[in-house]
């Protein structure tokens, strides 16, 4: 690590063995505050550090991941879900907007009739 104007560089290697000892010691707040680094910053390294490994064996898939949770689901099967989910929405706007133009009279009916 270096410090120049105030602010700390970690080196490739630094951030690898802090992030490697997360992963094995799981203990992660307690590592933190040992190492002088913040919680988001180790998750941020931590997600950088996924994120090439899964670049570089063909298996990251940033759309199936939401939360933490990764998923077997594709691109084609969100954009597929996200469609559907908007056309029940216009159903069910459309339906209501019709109940609230549908004709209704502020009196009774003049013949009685129903």
């Amino acid at each position: 690590m270096s410090e120049s104007n105030g602010r700390r560089r970690w080196s490739a290697a630094e951030k690898l063995r802090i992030v490697m000892a997360g992963v094995q010691a799981g203990d992660i707040a307690e590592l933190c505050r040992r190492e002088g680094v913040s919680p988001t910053q180790y998750y941020g390294w931590k997600k950088q550090l996924l994120a090439a490994a899964g670049r570089r064996s063909g298996r990251w898939r940033p759309w199936a991941s939401r939360r933490g949770v990764t998923t077997a689901a594709t691109r084609g099967d969100l954009q597929a879900a996200r469609r559907a989910k908007l056309a029940e929405a216009r159903r069910r706007r459309r339906e209501t907007s019709l109940k609230l133009r549908s004709p209704t009279l502020p009196y009774p009916d003049p013949e009685g009739v129903p």
